[in-house]
This record gives C-alpha cells, sequence and structure tokens, in this order.
C-alpha cells in the first residue's frame, strides 16, 4: 500500500506515540484505566513497526506489506507485553488502530508517499 518512501529520519517516535495514543483515547474504546496499557501498547508496536521496515528492506525500498507487517507486531506486543493468549485478540485490535493512525501521522508529516 504504501511505498518505502518513509523517510524514517524524520519519523520522531515521541511524537508519533502521543498522536497514536491521543486518537486511541479518542476513539472511545478504552477507559481511563487502560489508558497506561495503550500507551506501552503503542510504544512496543513502533518498535516492532520499526523494526518490521529494517528487516524486511522497506526501509531500503522493498515494498511495506502490511498483512505481514501486522502478524509481526502483533506477536512483538504480545511478547513485549506478556499478554496471555486471552488478551491477544485485545492487542490484535489495538493494533489494527495503530496501524490506521500511524497511517494517519505519516500523511500528516508528509513522511509517505502513495504508490
Amino acid at each position: 500500500r504504501r511505498s518505502s518512501d518513509l523517510m524514517m529520519e524524520g519519523y520522531d517516535a515521541a511524537k508519533a506515540q502521543a498522536f497514536i495514543v491521543e486518537k486511541m483515547k479518542e476513539s472511545g474504546r478504552y477507559r481511563d484505566e487502560e489508558l497506561p496499557f495503550v500507551e506501552k501498547l503503542v510504544g512496543a508496536a513502533i518498535e516492532a513497526d520499526q523494526a518490521f521496515m529494517a528487516q524486511s528492506g522497506v526501509l531500503d525500498g522493498e515494498y511495506y506489506d502490511e498483512d505481514d507487517a501486522f502478524e509481526y507486531i502483533v506477536d512483538h506486543v504480545v511478547e513485549a507485553l506478556d499478554a496471555d493468549e486471552g488478551a491477544e485478540l485485545d492487542v490484535a485490535e489495538a493494533v489494527e488502530l495503530y496501524m490506521d493512525y500511524n497511517d494517519a501521522f505519516l500523511q500528516e508529516n508528509d513522511l509517505v508517499d502513495w504508490e
């Protein structure tokens, strides 16, 4: 869906995390007491997404496969958060939101070119 022209040197992970967490709060899907979990999850998802892009060659011009990225990020987040199997579904839903809001962040900051 998006090309590798993600200028990741311009990607501010802290700014992205704040933006994404705010959007997730605004979605109304999370209660206030769940927000610390959401913040940790988004941080782990950003780390996993960056690692996925480096390992899969996206930063060197390869295509960003969202399905592969989604699986990689969910696996990483479940491991990073010590989420049990029952929580995996919630993690998957949250990672889906993360990917949508990260796309919005990239677009707002002109960090992505669409093919």
